[in-house]
């Protein structure tokens, strides 16, 4: 009976391993800095190096130009 029960807990929590959670750079699909006039795609060379503090999302491209920020010239959003 332990054994099973020990089986069933294993399972368990091995099933939830597999399940994840999206972060903030998957959600959003575009960044930029608080400090910059520029935006970036989230795996732009450029928005790994915004710190988390100044790090603002924008949902659309639009969004971002009617905010006055401008597409990054490296990944071109």
């Amino acid at each position: 009976m332990k054994r099973l029960a020990l089986i069933l807990l294993t399972t368990l929590l091995l099933t939830g391993c597999g399940t994840t959670t999206p972060t903030q750079s998957s959600q959003a699909a575009y960044v930029a800095s608080s400090t910059s006039a520029k935006f970036h795609r989230p795996d732009c060379q450029w928005a790994h190096k915004i710190s988390a503090g100044n790090k603002i999302t924008f949902s659309t491209r639009e969004e971002a130009i009617k905010k006055g920020y401008e597409p990054c010239k490296v990944c071109r959003p």
